[in-house]
């Protein structure tokens, strides 16, 4: 997002720094808890964000050129951008 100045785009942007995403879903429940947020995205790349997206009840939006193929990510219920400019089309 930083690399890509899209920062402003969003009011939060969460991530972790480990490739192992282990306490993503912690991460997710933690922000949920401590914000009164009542309509976010989460946007990410992998069925396991989907899954994230689904603990916490968000809308997801997954990127197609991503760690996981398109395949894959189209059999989730998720809204697909094919690239940053169609995920910002998305929420905006």
């Amino acid at each position: 997002v930083y690399q890509h100045k899209l920062n402003d785009k969003f009011d939060y942007i969460l991530g972790l720094d480990n490739i192992y995403a282990k306490s993503k879903v912690e991460l997710a429940k933690n922000f949920v808890s401590k914000n009164n947020a009542y309509n976010y995205y989460l946007v990410g790349d992998t069925l396991h964000d989907f899954e994230v997206a689904n603990e916490i009840d968000a809308k997801c939006i997954l990127l197609m050129n991503g760690h996981q193929s398109i395949s894959k990510i189209k059999k989730s219920n998720a809204i697909i951008a094919e690239n940053l400019e169609e995920l910002i089309s998305i929420i905006n």
